[in-house]
């Protein structure tokens, strides 16, 4: 699966993923090793040298081998074709920046909010005067993080006759990569709507779109059929709505990709900059707005509702990915040779939108209605 880009006035880059911590790497290593001794002795109870992946003796297992996807007979390439899928890219743009580690263990993460102290300065020659004394209050808010999970799994013969070539790892591995693209969905989608049905003592997970304390901005627009003039105004418009909030810089703005592809390749109808042979510069809509004050950059994303702008200042004050595990492989225990082949996608991560005491928020959307 491809990553998406990001595109900032010097250009785009690919979106970095998450990598693992050294707790995280221990975690799962051991569980490979764990399941991969278990699998010894399971051969050996049997006789088959389960080191060599049952190559050597696998007809012990075969005999009229369950159908697989290919005609003994056949030939067929290396690769196979999956379902093309959606561009995503928000989750992933804000884990590659805004990510913090937290224990598996922990099924709510805190944050805290301090309120103002009074105002309250005292202004004098001898330095005698006294300030009244107080202090913040503070209060918490907190962010579920769920397990997102799902399973594939194959029957205990079907495994021996994948093992043995002719295409089936094909199959294989096509059935994790599709589990694994659920999953990937489950995210970008937790991002913009959040888990409405996860709810730990008043405390749930909020998307971009959901959260109470996020700024709002009606442009009014259908950004595809906008003048440059109008879709310039919408992202201003947006962008004001957080600067009431007095967060003013290092925005990213996220738009659905066809709205995108529009501001990218539609130029503004007045020519900028000095001539050329073919006659006076003209910029995109994008360059435009990746000249506006606090805009850093710009991400793409199918996910994302037409009409939809998203503006967030992408700082760890105002949101954090939680990761409690990246998305990874559990291979779940077999008791006996004949139990099936069952694999464990999951990931544990949530998405923690910070407002301050004052519920105000660096996360603005703008939208047509």
């Amino acid at each position: 699966m491809k990553s998406n880009k990001i595109i900032t006035a010097n250009g785009s880059s690919v979106i970095k993923p998450v990598g693992y911590t050294k707790e995280q790497q221990a975690l799962q290593l051991n569980h490979i090793q764990a399941w991969n001794e278990n699998e010894q002795r399971l051969g050996d109870r049997i006789g088959v040298d389960a080191t060599q992946g049952f190559s050597a003796d696998v007809n012990i297992f075969t005999g009229n081998a369950a159908t697989v996807p290919h005609d003994a007979f056949g030939q067929w390439a290396a690769g196979g074709i999956d379902i093309k899928r959606s561009m995503l890219g928000i989750f992933d743009d804000l884990a590659s920046a805004v990510t913090r580690s937290v224990d598996i263990g922990v099924i709510v993460d805190y944050y805290a909010k301090y309120s103002d102290n009074s105002n309250d300065v005292n202004v004098t020659l001898d330095g005698r005067g006294k300030a009244k004394t107080d202090q913040n209050t503070v209060v918490y808010d907190g962010t579920a993080i769920p397990v997102i999970d799902n399973n594939v799994s194959f029957g205990w013969r079907q495994m021996q006759t994948l093992m043995r070539g002719n295409g089936g790892g094909l199959m294989r591995d096509n059935a994790m990569r599709n589990k694994n693209r659920h999953i990937l969905e489950t995210r970008e989608n937790m991002a913009l709507y959040g888990f409405e049905n996860i709810n730990v003592g008043g405390s749930t997970v909020y998307g971009m779109l959901t959260h109470p304390d996020r700024n709002t901005f009606t442009h009014g627009i259908t950004i595809q059929s906008a003048t440059p003039k109008e879709i310039k105004a919408a992202v201003v418009g947006t962008l004001k709505a957080c600067h009431a909030d007095n967060f003013k810089s290092g925005f990213t703005v996220y738009m659905n990709w066809d709205d995108w592809f529009y501001i990218a390749s539609e130029q503004d109808a007045l020519a900028t900059g000095t001539p050329t042979a073919t006659g006076a510069l003209r910029k995109t809509i994008e360059q435009e707005l990746l000249q506006l004050p606090g805009v850093d950059r710009i991400v793409a994303s199918d996910s994302v509702p037409v009409d939809t702008i998203i503006a967030l200042v992408r700082d760890s004050e105002c949101v954090e990915i939680l990761d409690a595990m990246p998305l990874t492989q559990i291979l779940q225990f077999r008791a006996n040779t004949t139990d099936e082949f069952v694999f464990k996608n999951m990931c544990a991560q949530s998405i923690q939108l910070k407002s301050d005491f004052k519920k105000q928020m660096g996360l603005a959307v703008g939208s047509k209605a």
